[in-house]
């Protein structure tokens, strides 16, 4: 699971903080058929096994009281 995050901020507003989402990385499979344990190494140690989600993240701010 993903560990990266994003805090939203704005004057007079309570912050709040989102998770990103990741899911499993399609192109992965084609290292695995054409460059072996050499490509899926390479993926696993830059992180390309997986990728954000290109969903939309939506936050409502909280006025401060």
């Amino acid at each position: 699971m993903s560990k990266q995050t994003i805090t939203f901020q704005k004057e007079g507003f309570n912050s709040e903080e989102v998770k990103l989402d990741k899911k499993f990385n399609p192109v992965t499979l084609l290292n695995i058929l054409f460059g072996g344990a050499i490509g899926v190494g390479i993926d696993a140690a830059t992180g390309s096994l997986t990728k954000y989600s290109s969903k939309k993240y939506e936050v409502e701010l909280e006025a401060k009281q």
